[in-house]
């Protein structure tokens, strides 16, 4: 992201890992040494929270005093259902064609599918447009390689890496106090939330009446 190095997946494979980013933390942890810590994550960042409390519980229990999962999900099968059901059913009939020849022949650079699916993040995303500058220089520094590598071209199912991501199994080993927020018209659909709220014991769950997923 932003100014990092930007390796070609031939170069450095192990940035398409779920494991990386976990031992990437670790790492940052162990530097600053410090004996109590809160974890927020977003969206990508809140797989790897979720992931670290859940599999860390024991260990950092005395050290990790609670988590915010913001905007993220735990099963990327949920989060596609809830894109088709919740999502992409409210938009009209043509923009939501163009999404599905775009899924059935995987071609998503095509003129109308960038023109549809810029409307839809303006909607479900960001909710201001004209969109802020630090929304402008983060989309063009993205590094897209890794991007769509482990999220997919689509926005709206999910591909790469995480195209079988089922983390939801773990989520009772949670022990950080946890809350779980959301945009009401966030990608984050009610059925992805709900299945991190009932997952994670004693979480609790807030909605942003007004945004989107950031």
């Amino acid at each position: 992201a932003g100014e990092s190095d930007r390796p070609s997946r031939r170069e450095a494979p192990w940035l398409f890992t779920l494991d990386y980013y976990l031992e990437e933390f670790k790492g940052v942890l162990d530097h600053v040494r410090i004996n109590r810590y809160f974890m927020l994550g977003h969206s990508w960042g809140g797989i790897v929270v979720q992931m670290w409390a859940a599999l860390n519980a024991e260990q950092e229990k005395h050290r990790l005093a609670g988590i915010v999962l913001s905007s993220t999900l735990s099963d990327s099968v949920v989060y596609a259902q809830g894109q088709r059901d919740h999502l992409l059913s409210t938009i009209p009939v043509v923009s939501r064609q163009v999404l599905e020849r775009a899924e059935e022949k995987r071609e998503f650079k095509s003129k109308e599918y960038i023109q549809v699916t810029d409307q839809l993040t303006r909607y479900f995303t960001t909710r201001i447009a004209p969109w802020p500058d630090c929304v402008v220089k983060s989309m063009q520094n993205m590094n897209e390689e890794i991007y769509v590598g482990m999220q997919g071209a689509s926005e709206f199912t999910i591909g790469g890496v995480l195209a079988d991501f089922n983390f939801t199994a773990q989520l009772k080993h949670i022990r950080a106090p946890t809350l779980i927020t959301a945009g009401k018209f966030d990608t984050m659909t009610p059925p992805v939330i709900d299945t991190l709220h009932k997952n994670i014991p004693g979480s609790e769950v807030r909605y942003y009446p007004h945004s989107g997923h950031m």
